[in-house]
């Protein structure tokens, strides 16, 4: 993604002259998404050139088939791949999984979608030789942070874990008992899932995390429903759902999450409890679009041409949920705020996918952002809304206030933070100092929910009461205390409430 830097320059130029006109449109039009000339970069990112942390250690877990090894990321993190130092003895076989992380269980979030899963076997492991794990890369990357008011933002805590499967022999994983990363504390994995601790008082697993380019970095997720809570049980040709995006976003690609391979009613039609249905033959490839709220206001029998799409790429050897994305779009899109869009999911009769049970109690936000939901069938029928559900879809984009302008990198200044008392019952101190100019301060509980905010001086204290926005105190749990300056300088501290 290293372009010349004008070249660069070209695509935000033409974005400042389109909204330009857009601006002198006439009352009561209604912009469409901006087209921009050439494609939105790749999702496949070359060699690491930019660490976001790494670590070695010579001290050495054994884990043998059906454990394994959890490294929790740091908080908020955009990553493009991860690699951990784990060597197998014998013929190995392993699941790599990247997936939200709970810090107060310490374990993932029960139910959660993987991000990303690959399988890592014999010939993947280099077997015989070095019969080393390799760097996991994330296609599409990682982001985990939102732009303001999307409908419903996933967690800012997520972990790289590794298990051995089907394996004739042990990993080691190495680490550092007393590392002096900034990353969580390292946790190991039993064979029904629950963790131990390692020993030392900060052990971290031997690690390079990369954080890819300042493009990378800017990318935020636009819009997104992470509630999974339903997997139909007849699977449906087309899918559309209705939506917004909160501010202007260059759309770089979407997410939907279809339940993992192997459930025959994934597959059937007239599928019931009792037993599959019918195989609807041939099984085409599911293709993901985005239509133009202007040119329909619901799905017809005739559906309107997409303004950009792209065929979803499949899940691999996927023995759970995982988050599906599709191959590079051919041309770039920006997504405006106050205009209906349509997700639009053909050929989607090859799985289910998943969605979300409303409950009549989501926030302003989620109302604001999410329309409603339609199916059919097939392809020739006639469109049903089912009420009472949305998809479950994540939509990833570069805001357009980044556009053309080269952020700075995370966690590279001279702020600072610290949180006490810690553990605190009530009131905590939020000290800083090194800001340049104004610096805001914000707290997100562990779903990556706003709960508080501040802001104070280049340096200075915030003395917060541990409540939330309606001024109750927030529930015992862990929150995470942002600072960041004018200079995109960006300090968080992990800060746990007790009742």
């Amino acid at each position: 993604m290293k372009v010349h830097e004008l070249a660069r320059a070209v695509p935000a130029v033409a974005v400042l002259a389109l909204l330009a006109l857009v601006a002198a449109a006439p009352p009561g039009v209604r912009p469409g998404p901006v087209l921009l000339t050439g494609a939105p970069p790749s999702q496949f990112y070359p060699p690491c050139e930019t660490f976001l942390a790494s670590g070695g250690g010579d001290s050495t877990y054994v884990f043998p088939r059906d454990r394994g090894i959890a490294q929790p990321l740091p908080v908020g993190v955009t990553a493009a791949s991860c690699s951990l130092r784990v060597v197998g003895y014998g013929w190995n076989f392993a699941r790599v999984v990247l997936e939200q992380w709970d810090p107060l269980t310490l374990a993932p979030d029960a139910g959660t979608i993987a991000f990303r899963t690959m399988w890592l076997d014999p010939s993947a492991l280099q077997a015989y030789t070095l019969n080393c794990a390799p760097t996991t890369l994330f296609i599409p990357p990682l982001v985990t942070r939102s732009v303001e008011h999307v409908a419903e933002p996933p967690r800012l805590t997520t972990a790289l874990e590794l298990i051995s499967r089907y394996s004739l022999g042990d990993f080691h994983a190495y680490f550092d008992p007393a590392s002096a990363s900034a990353l969580p504390v390292a946790r190991t994995i039993g064979a029904l899932g629950a963790g131990g601790p390692l020993p030392g008082p900060h052990p971290v697993f031997a690690h390079a995390l990369c954080g890819g380019d300042d493009d990378l970095q800017a990318l935020r997720i636009a819009q997104s429903v992470m509630r999974t809570s339903t997997l139909p049980n007849l699977a449906v040709a087309e899918i559309a759902q209705r939506f917004r995006v909160p501010e202007p976003v260059e759309l770089r690609w979407i997410e939907v999450a279809p339940g993992f391979s192997g459930a025959p009613p994934a597959l059937t039609a007239g599928a019931t409890a009792a037993g599959p249905g019918v195989p609807r033959m041939p099984l085409a490839v599911p293709v993901i679009g985005i239509i133009d709220g202007s040119d329909m206001i619901a799905p017809g029998a005739t559906m309107p041409v997409t303004r950009v799409e792209a065929a979803l790429s499949g899940n691999g050897l996927a023995d759970r949920a995982v988050w599906t994305s599709h191959l590079d779009f051919d041309h770039t899109i920006v997504l405006q705020p106050q205009q209906d869009y349509w997700l639009y999911l053909r050929n989607a009769a090859s799985s289910r996918y998943y969605v979300a049970t409303l409950t009549g109690a989501e926030s302003q936000d989620f109302a604001a952002g999410i329309g409603p939901y339609f199916e059919r069938d097939v392809a020739t029928n006639t469109w049903g809304q089912t009420v009472g559900y949305a998809l479950a879809f994540r939509v990833i984009g570069r805001p357009m206030s980044s556009v053309g302008v080269a952020p700075s990198s995370p966690s590279r200044g001279d702020l600072s933070l610290r949180v006490t008392p810690n553990p605190a019952r009530g009131v905590a101190d939020a000290r800083w100092s090194g800001g340049v100019g104004p610096v805001r301060l914000e707290v997100f509980d562990a779903r990556g929910r706003r709960v508080a905010t501040g802001q104070g001086g280049a340096a200075g204290v915030w003395h917060w009461s541990g409540a939330g926005p309606g001024g109750q105190p927030l529930p015992a749990g862990v929150y995470f205390v942002h600072a960041r300056d004018t200079a995109g300088d960006h300090a968080v501290e992990r800060l746990v409430i007790v009742r």
